[in-house]
């Protein structure tokens, strides 16, 4: 689609193509995570539904507008916040060895690649940020789709390739190809840990 817009937007050069293997290989474990989430869920629903704990609200009346972003602006900087420490955690050489090195297969990431980690690396990286805050939160579960719709869509156009959208898919690209810079999705806790880094910083330094 547009193929004259997006390749002005494109951060790699063509050559970095992916082969059908790679795209087979990371839809198969992309499905699998997937699936593994939904039975962790389903799980979890019939644990809490056995102690009559209600999983989320789910009243009739729908939350307020100021209630829907006033939650999911906390729910992101909550995100953020364990997203980038786990993140962190994973780069350490032990952690990035045994789990994270998967998902760095791809140097030039492509949108399917946003999901493809190592089942652990998975629940710690994809699940547990998205699902800590909007439990603390005890978010409507309208609320929750929502938030979690913005930030499934955030986290795929990071992985994109094509820098379309702030400088987003930039920072996280030069991530997978530098491996050291850019641990955030926003950017904010890379500046106070001075990991952030972008052509611009290049240049000054």
């Amino acid at each position: 689609m547009a193929p004259s817009f997006f390749s002005r937007h494109r951060i790699q050069p063509r050559s970095q193509r992916l082969s059908i293997d790679d795209v087979r290989m990371c839809g198969y474990v992309v499905v699998r995570n997937q699936f593994m989430s939904s039975l962790i869920d389903v799980v979890k629903l019939a644990i809490l539904a056995s102690f009559r704990v209600p999983s989320y609200r789910l009243g009739v009346v729908l939350p307020s507008t100021t209630e829907i972003v006033l939650s999911c602006a906390t729910a992101i900087l909550g995100c953020e916040l364990i997203f980038y420490y786990v993140h962190r955690l994973l780069h350490r050489p032990q952690w990035y060895m045994l789990f994270h090195k998967q998902h760095h297969h791809f140097n030039a990431p492509m949108a399917l690649a946003a999901q493809y980690a190592h089942p652990l690396e998975y629940l710690m990286s994809s699940v547990l940020p998205f699902e800590i805050p909007a439990r603390l939160l005890k978010m409507h579960i309208v609320t929750y789709w929502i938030f979690l719709s913005g930030a499934t869509l955030v986290t795929v156009v990071a992985h994109s390739g094509y820098d379309i959208f702030a400088g987003l898919s930039l920072r996280h690209d030069l991530h997978h190809e530098m491996n050291t810079v850019n641990f955030g999705t926003l950017g904010f806790l890379d500046r106070i840990h001075g990991t952030g880094y972008t052509p611009s910083s290049r240049k000054q330094r």
